[in-house]
């Protein structure tokens, strides 16, 4: 948001609508040099923190830790994600646009199969909620406000794991590394991330890991 409005701001100063740029809170923003996926023990402090929090605002985040950790989804494609998006006899969920307000990175719809365990799981939420119009509901069983991200980070410090500005996008770097780590193909990470540029994906890859230097070796095949 801080961003959008340096954006006008700057636009209008060019304008000459006004004569300086004000003061705006400074955005450190998430670190792009190495992911930062969490460990099984991290993940499992993390849903054991949900379940016995005190809070009903944090012990709903079950669907979007789970969609985090299972489908590698943004904060706001949980955010955004309709029943309607969701294919059980495919196995797959689908990222769309949602007009006008929400529209995919890079503007980009995507299709992500779903293994056993998410697909439980959304099977259940569904016949719990079975009229309800998206899959993630807060305790009031409405569509999550931009405050999903401040019922994170304190489900986070309940768990003892460090907070950041990244904190719900963790799940995503987990994701993303898991299926590294499994042998599966850059590129098809890639696609399954939503990454418009492979190099995105190879940060996903340790400094150590042989598999860098073939992603390295891909991308200078793609150049």
């Amino acid at each position: 948001e801080v961003r959008c409005l340096q954006l006008f701001l700057r636009w209008a100063q060019n304008k000459t609508y006004i004569p300086t740029l004000p003061d705006l809170p400074v955005i450190t923003g998430v670190s792009k040099k190495e992911p930062r996926a969490l460990s099984r023990a991290q993940l499992d402090a993390l849903f054991a923190a949900r379940r016995q929090h005190h809070r009903p605002q944090v012990r709903a985040l079950e669907p979007v830790l789970m969609l985090g950790l299972h489908a590698g989804l943004r904060r706001e494609e949980i955010r955004f994600l309709a029943w309607k998006d969701v294919d059980f006899t495919a196995g797959l969920l689908r990222v769309t646009a949602k007009p006008p307000a929400f529209s995919p990175k890079d503007h980009e719809d995507r299709s992500i199969p779903l293994n056993e365990e998410i697909l439980a799981f959304l099977r259940e939420l569904r016949t719990a909620w079975p009229d309800a119009e998206w899959v993630c509901l807060n305790c009031e069983f409405r569509q999550w406000s931009l405050g999903l991200t401040k019922w994170t980070r304190e489900l986070f410090t309940a768990a003892g794991i460090e907070r950041d500005h990244g904190t719900l996008h963790r799940l995503r770097h987990t994701f993303g590394t898991q299926l590294l780590h499994a042998g599966v193909d850059i590129e098809t990470v890639r696609d399954l991330m939503g990454h418009a540029d492979i190099s995105t994906t190879a940060r996903y890859l340790s400094t150590t890991d042989p598999r860098k230097r073939a992603a390295l070796a891909l991308l200078a095949t793609q150049a």
